[in-house]
């Protein structure tokens, strides 16, 4: 760190120890005033018991994590409005204080002026370059987890290598680094980076200036006119996976637990590829772990005053409702992302195996698969810009959440430009889809098993390469190495080895279970053939030869077992009737929701409107709910129509004439 930096830093504890005086100063003035009113009648305000965030994933998950957003005036994608405010709660300058601020770094060039080394002023010039445009950018601001198992210095030297790394590639701009410490009963240790988006020019009174963007903001013509790609999505990737390696390595270096480390190092993957990448390595307990459930998704209900907009609840629960969904389900039954991704696959593949190209008629061959596409209608064209999908009675999921966004569609099924966007099917469209289905050409089937039963498959294979990979390590390591000569035997015991030599063989060495099961399996046809030449007197036995992967007996005439069918296991066929039970309750009332809204609004408003236009989609697309409602129809029509009963005559009682009775006008 140059000397400038480490200026820069000893201003900012100035200002840290200032923001605590006024801190203390404003703590005691509240005791004081609420001395004053303890005999007034007012109930103090309650504070508010901040609760400890629980962990979803496993504990042998990777706890890497890293994102960027830059701030704006508009907050877009829930970023600072401010990057002023940002960097005060960064660095402890806030009402918050500095009691989480663990380690602080500045990262600069030497030629860069003293003045743009102060992080309050370049934010406020940051923000007045990027003027009063709403969607204008201010700063870039980073934010990573770090492990919680190292010391501080080996924190803090995480924290020095990244900055200086950043800021080889972001064109020598000055790098703000702050790492923080976790609160009670939590283990958030994590860091902050922030850096500005445009070059720091001096000027003659010692001051500076932002001038044009750096590289890594330009825009697509000029990234290009450069040699480099129109985005920056490649250097992003390679930043993150760098961060990874970073992080890895120095948990090597210190713990010595080299999976822990590995989980850092593919920490970037996605969910899917750390599992593989655990299973090459033999990571067990992160397969079993890992491979049947879906990526959570971060819950934080963030108060920061850098945010200055109220906490999105409706987002907080859709997250809070995923990572239930993804983690709750036990270790035998997919997750319903996991789930969904796997279907969705299976009913393409047959669908591209039965010749299926046009759209429509692949929204109804996944309808009757089981799997319901939908289009994200475009603003500016009528094509589609998008698509979801959900199995019947599921979640619904994004295109590129599930592996399938609307271009790689397009590109498997061979499509020139995208679908045009229909929310109804059409009826043409349907009439050769059925008279294709009718003449056999298109054969639907249960994507949901088949998507369960791959990803079944996908599991236990998964976890059988991990245990043999674990497996074979334990073996390499009780195993002596070749160049190293055996430990000296005593006098006595070489006499008696030499003496019982001749009638004694070498033992094989054991083997653990799982390998030896292996080697059973392996050896079974071998077996078999050598029982087979014995019966038959053959002089040489015949030796088995490996074709395609699988070994068969070509000079014996033995044919391998047919492989059993894949069962399909018990809980597939439960889910599928609780889906068909949820959809069909939602279903119920959606239809009785839109039937009386439809009855009940004025003619002509738009709510009228609306509820015919979404009750003719839910009947066209529900053919037992279209039945439904004429039967209800025809049934109003004859109660209208069926004349009224005629009323029937009141018979009075006829009042007694008797001395002590008097009639009443």
């Amino acid at each position: 760190m140059s000397d400038k930096a480490r200026a820069a830093i000893q201003r900012i504890q100035q200002m840290q120890d200032e923001n605590r005086r006024r801190k203390a100063a404003k703590a005691a003035a509240r005791l004081m005033d609420k001395q004053t009113r303890e005999g007034s009648s007012k109930k103090s305000k309650s504070t508010k018991v901040r609760t400890p965030r629980t962990p979803r994933a496993p504990k042998s998950a990777s706890q890497y994590h890293l994102n960027q957003k830059y701030s704006n005036r508009a907050g877009k994608n829930r970023a600072p409005k401010s990057c002023t405010d940002k960097l005060k709660y960064d660095f402890g300058l806030d009402e918050k204080g500095d009691e989480r601020i663990a380690f602080m770094y500045i990262s600069a060039p030497d030629k860069i002026p003293a003045a743009a080394l102060d992080l309050l002023a370049v934010a406020r010039e940051a923000e007045r370059t990027a003027g009063r445009q709403a969607n204008s950018r201010q700063m870039a601001h980073l934010t990573g987890s770090l492990p919680e198992n190292l010391s501080n210095e080996a924190r803090a030297e995480i924290v020095r290598t990244l900055c200086d790394h950043l800021r080889a590639q972001r064109d020598d701009v000055p790098i703000f680094a702050a790492m923080h410490a976790p609160d009670e009963d939590e283990k958030n240790w994590h860091f902050h980076i922030s850096h500005p988006l445009r070059h720091i020019h001096p000027t003659e009174d010692g001051g500076f200036i932002m001038g044009e963007r750096i590289m890594f903001e330009q825009r697509a013509a000029v990234r290009k006119a450069a040699g480099l790609e129109p985005t920056n999505h490649s250097e992003l990737r390679a930043w993150r996976e760098h961060v990874a390696s970073v992080i890895a390595d120095a948990v090597a270096k210190e713990t010595g637990d080299l999976q822990a480390a590995e989980r850092w190092r593919w920490g970037h993957l996605t969910l899917e590829r750390q599992v593989e990448k655990a299973a090459e390595r033999g990571d067990v307990e992160f397969v079993a772990d890992s491979v049947l459930r879906d990526a959570t998704i971060k819950e934080g209900l963030n108060n920061s005053p850098w945010r200055k907009t109220p906490p999105r609840d409706f987002a907080r629960a859709d997250a809070q409702s995923h990572n239930a969904q993804a983690t709750s389900k036990e270790k035998t039954v997919p997750a319903p992302k996991l789930l969904t991704q796997a279907a969705l696959n299976a009913m393409l593949e047959r669908a591209k195996a039965q010749g299926i190209t046009n759209p429509e008629q692949l929204r109804l061959f996944a309808r009757d698969c089981g799997v319901t596409i939908t289009w994200a209608k475009s603003e500016s064209s009528l094509k589609a810009q998008g698509v979801s999908y959900a199995l019947a009675g599921g979640p619904k999921f994004a295109g590129k959440n599930v592996g399938m966004s609307l271009k790689r569609l397009q590109d498997l099924m061979g499509w020139d430009e995208p679908p045009a966007y229909s929310r109804v099917y059409k009826k043409a469209d349907v009439q050769k889809y059925e008279e294709a289905k009718v003449a056999g050409r298109i054969k639907p089937s249960d994507a949901l098993t088949a998507g369960a039963t791959a990803a079944m498959v996908r599991a236990s294979k998964l976890f059988k390469q991990a245990k043999e990979v674990a497996a074979r390590q334990a073996t390499k390591r009780q195993t002596p190495a070749k160049n190293q000569p055996p430990p000296p035997k005593p006098l006595g015991e070489l006499r008696a080895s030499a003496a019982t030599v001749e009638g004694k063989k070498a033992k094989p060495a054991e083997q653990p279970k799982e390998l030896q099961n292996i080697a059973d399996e392996q050896d079974q046809p071998r077996q078999q053939a050598a029982a087979l030449t014995q019966k038959n007197n053959f002089p040489h036995p015949p030796t088995p030869r490996p074709a395609g992967g699988k070994r068969r007996l070509l000079d014996m005439g033995l044919t391998a077992k047919p492989k059993p069918a894949p069962t399909v296991p018990s809980w597939v066929e439960e889910e599928k009737e609780r889906m068909k039970k949820e959809q069909a309750q939602r279903l119920d009332e959606k239809y009785c929701k839109l039937k009386k809204l439809y009855q009940t609004a004025p003619k002509q408003s738009f709510e009228h409107n609306k509820a015919r236009e979404d009750l003719t989609n839910l009947l066209y697309d529900h053919p037992h709910l279209k039945t439904r409602y004429f039967e209800e129809l025809k049934k109003e029509a004859q109660e209208r129509a069926r004349p009224a009963p005629e009323p029937t005559p009141v018979e009075h009682p006829r009042p007694s004439y008797g001395s002590h009775q008097k009639l009443k006008n």
